[in-house]
């Protein structure tokens, strides 16, 4: 089934006048906002033969350009998140398709999607049955998830990218905690390794160094927050705080990684690593870490 499925695919393609280039000839879309910051190329065929090289799976963006409001706000969204992008351009070979143009009827025929339709993005299998299909809901959260998924099951997903996806997703729910300490240097980094911390910030309260946290209460809790301050802070409750930005992430200063654009997330994790004496390139991706 799978190979007959392809079978037809392939004839489909081959019979069109605008199949697209060949695999070392790459044509991009007009870069517009239905399309977000991804570099989209176009021809199903050569993003296939690049798969074929590179080992990668081939990702297709079925979109309507121009399009309605929520093509566009899944472009200006989670296709405009730098490393949502990134992680596309990289991690995937991608490719558009136009599921409002006459020149793209034969592959959306061949996929059964609909025309004229919201976005759908797919990472082709073996066979259509065993693509990863995302339709919705259209937010960076869940798009991330979505990368996570299909990546995990053709080999693995980087750390950074799994972060990112669980960052995203626990902001939707997240709580905060507010720990006193001798030092919010190194409170900061102590507090910050923790997995499920969302966020760091420094500052005084009640004439104390402080440290308040944002956290996903499904992958840490009080307790365990607790536990891991044990010795190097106590929980306080949370009142007005007098934000000390100078002393964010410290440990960063004067590092390779001092300037670098980063989430909230990442922040907390690379200076926690840093500060302990270990590479944190893990948490950064290729782009961040300027390979």
């Amino acid at each position: 089934m799978a190979r007959g499925w392809m079978v037809v695919l392939a004839g489909l393609l081959a019979g069109s006048a605008t199949a697209g280039p060949a695999a070392d000839e790459v044509e991009h879309a007009e870069p517009v906002e239905e399309l977000g910051a991804v570099r989209w190329p176009r021809g199903l065929e050569a993003a296939q033969a690049r798969a074929s090289t590179s080992g990668k799976p081939v990702l297709v963006l079925f979109d309507e350009v121009p399009g309605c409001s929520t093509v566009k706000g899944f472009g200006n969204g989670a296709l405009s998140h730098p490393l949502l992008a990134e992680a596309v351009e990289t991690l995937f070979e991608p490719v558009l398709v136009y599921n409002n143009r006459a020149e793209d009827d034969a592959i959306c025929e061949a996929f059964a999607e609909p025309r004229w339709n919201n976005p759908v993005v797919r990472v082709l299998g073996k066979s259509r049955a065993k693509d990863d299909r995302f339709a919705g809901p259209y937010t960076e959260a869940a798009f991330a998830g979505f990368l996570v998924t299909a990546l995990d099951r053709r080999g693995k997903a980087p750390v950074w990218l799994r972060a990112l996806a669980d960052e995203l997703e626990g902001a939707g729910r997240a709580e905060e905690a507010t720990y006193a300490m001798s030092c919010f240097w190194s409170g900061e980094a102590h507090l910050g390794e923790v997995d499920g911390v969302l966020s760091t910030e420094t500052g005084w309260q009640g004439g104390r160094e402080v440290v308040r946290l944002t956290y996903d209460p499904r992958r840490t809790s009080v307790g365990e927050l607790d536990d891991h301050a044990d010795g190097h802070a106590s929980r306080v409750a949370s009142g007005e705080l007098r934000r000390t930005p100078k002393d964010d992430r410290h440990a960063l200063r004067g590092t390779r990684w001092a300037d670098v654009e980063m989430t909230p997330g990442q922040a907390s994790k690379v200076n926690a690593w840093v500060a302990d004496g270990k590479d944190p390139s893990r948490w950064l991706s290729p782009r961040q870490l300027g390979e």
